[in-house]
Formats: structure tokens, sequence, C-alpha cells
């Protein structure tokens, strides 16, 4: 694996606020997360250019500078809003809601891994990739048994947007053959957990966890591009988009 150092700048800011009355309790917020790659890479126009082939696999770095551009960052504000009212003395209602940005990892951003024996670059990260987001919605009820249990019932949901992924490009005589991060994968998550949880006692303390959800994942587009229409067409009628589902108790 060769990995060029790179210096990205990542940086963050929030803002959050409280509103009391009548018991209710409320928190909102916002977050702006800032991917900055700060770097020079690959450009993505030129996805069959002759230097990911096998006469330039050991020398890519020094020999493809003539198609390197600047990678593109991206912007994100985040929303946060929390929420729980009292119903009696001891039980509440809560519901919670936000999205959540978080960095793809540093090896799909910036890694370039080469092939064994004729092969050219197999391996490209994409520090354009922008930062995959989540949106979580939490709806749930809580109530205190006797002095020592706390029971909890709780309803959620999480979609998962802007994942990311695997996609080849395989050129008309295949002498460029690589993988490369795109923003193409999705899923989501709809569920019911119930908790109860001791969290005093002398000797004993602990909890018990049941947890019911169905996940949907799933991706957009192709994940194997061809430069020949041909194959690219072939490609498409035997490999029709596919929605994976699981049941998780």
């Amino acid at each position: 694996i060769r990995r060029p150092p790179r210096s990205t700048p990542k940086p963050s800011s929030a803002a959050s606020d409280v509103y009391k009355r009548q018991g209710m309790i409320a928190n909102f917020g916002i977050r702006m997360d800032v991917n900055n790659p700060n770097s020079m890479w690959y450009d993505a126009t030129q996805r069959y250019s002759k230097y990911y082939k096998q006469q330039y696999r050991d020398t890519f770095q020094d020999s493809a500078t003539s198609i390197m551009t600047d990678a593109e960052g991206d912007i994100n504000f985040s929303p946060r809003l929390g929420i729980s009212h009292p119903i009696s003395a001891t039980s509440k209602l809560f519901f919670n809601y936000g999205h959540f940005y978080n960095m793809p990892p540093t090896f799909d951003m910036y890694s370039i891994q080469p092939a064994g024996g004729a092969g050219g670059i197999s391996f490209i990260g994409n520090p354009s990739a922008v930062m995959p987001r989540t949106i979580q919605y939490e709806l749930g009820w809580e109530k205190e048994l006797g002095n020592n249990f706390l029971f909890r019932a709780m309803g959620y949901y999480k979609n998962a947007q802007r994942q990311t992924g695997e996609v080849s490009y395989i050129s008309y005589d295949n002498s460029v053959n690589y993988n490369t991060i795109q923003n193409n994968n999705y899923a989501d998550t709809r569920g019911l957990e119930i908790t109860l949880e001791k969290n005093f006692g002398t000797y004993v303390t602990g909890y018990l966890n049941y947890d019911y959800r169905v996940d949907n994942e799933g991706y957009f587009g192709r994940q194997v591009y061809y430069e020949d229409p041909r194959e690219q067409l072939l490609y498409g009628l035997q490999n029709p988009y596919q929605e994976r589902r699981r049941w998780i108790y």
C-alpha cells in the first residue's frame, strides 16, 4: 500500500440551547462539520487513463501528475433535537432526532494499491467522497419500578445515506481494472428495543435488553463500469439492482 502524506483539516462547530416549561425539557442545536481534503488527486473524469496500466504501476505517483486536480470537500449541517416530558412522578416520554456525519476511512480516501503480476493499479482512494450521513429518530417511554429498577421501551429508525462502497472500472482491453470508492450505498433500520435496568444494589446490578429490528441495505447505480458500452449493457441486464433484508432479534 502506498499512501502519500496528507494533512486534512476537519473543523467542526456546534451551537445548542435548552428550553424548559412545565416539566418538559427540550434540547436543540445544530452542528457544522467540514471535510477539506486540502490536496490534489487523480481526476475522476479520467477513469480509464493509461496511467492505471501495468507499465505505469511502479511510477504511478510520479507519472500521473498530468491527470491530477483539486479534490473537492463538503460542508454539512446537522440539526439535533431531544425532548423529555414527564407524564407522572415516575415516568416520562422522550423523543430524539438528529443528523450525524462521519468521515470516510482514511484508507478509502487516500490509499493507492498496485496489483500483482501483470496488473496495473488495483485500488485508488477517493478523497472527494462526501461524508456519510445517518438520520436517526427515537420515541420512547421510561418508568421507574420501585427504587432500583428502570424500564424503557423505545422505537427507533435510522436512515444511513451516502454510505461508501467500492466500484470497479474496466477498460476495453482490461489493461485498466481497478476499484475506487463512491457514495453509492445506503441502509435503514427500524426497530423496537426494551430494556430493564438495575442500577442500584449492594450485590447485583445490570440490565436485560431485547432488540428487534429489520435492516434494509442496498446500493445505487452500478458496481462495475465498463468502458465498452456493450459490456456495460450486458452487465446491466445480468445484474439488476438488488436489495437485501435481514431480520435481527
